[in-house]
């Protein structure tokens, strides 16, 4: 056969995998087992306690485009020069093009969108949107 060492690497990959996976299921019967004793301990605490109510704490993922504020930073920067309303989207662009992305992937894109629209519906005491979708922001000048 041809392809013998090509087969044997993807059985060898395929074991690490397999053995990967019994792992992580053991470590998550071990959290499990823990979840279970701090609800006990809730229960003899508080009887009428319901850990069902409880949510699983969200980790907050840094943003892959932009450093801490810097999104604001760049959005208000674009409305103040803009002669007229502008959408998540074009604001988006624009701070895409300042940051010499020429030709931002689609992901970029959407990451960039996403971080405009989230910080300026935010901070609405800086700007103002239209209400209509989509949204055109505008900076509020005081």
């Amino acid at each position: 056969m041809k392809h013998r060492p090509a087969l044997y690497a993807l059985i060898r990959l395929h074991s690490e995998l397999a053995a990967q996976l019994k792992e992580s299921e053991k470590q998550a019967g071990r959290i499990r087992e823990n979840m279970q004793h701090v609800e006990a301990v809730l229960k003899l605490l508080e009887p009428t306690f319901n850990a069902a109510a409880i949510a699983a704490k969200r980790k907050n993922m840094r943003h892959a485009l932009f450093k801490r504020g810097r999104a604001l930073q760049l959005s208000l920067a674009i409305l103040r020069a803009a002669d007229k309303p502008l959408t998540a989207d074009e604001i988006a662009a624009q701070v895409l093009r300042d940051h010499r992305r020429a030709n931002p992937t689609e992901y970029q894109l959407s990451l960039a969108r996403s971080a405009v629209y989230k910080v300026l519906d935010r901070h609405t005491e800086l700007v103002m949107g239209d209400g209509k979708r989509p949204q055109r922001w505008s900076f509020i000048r005081g």
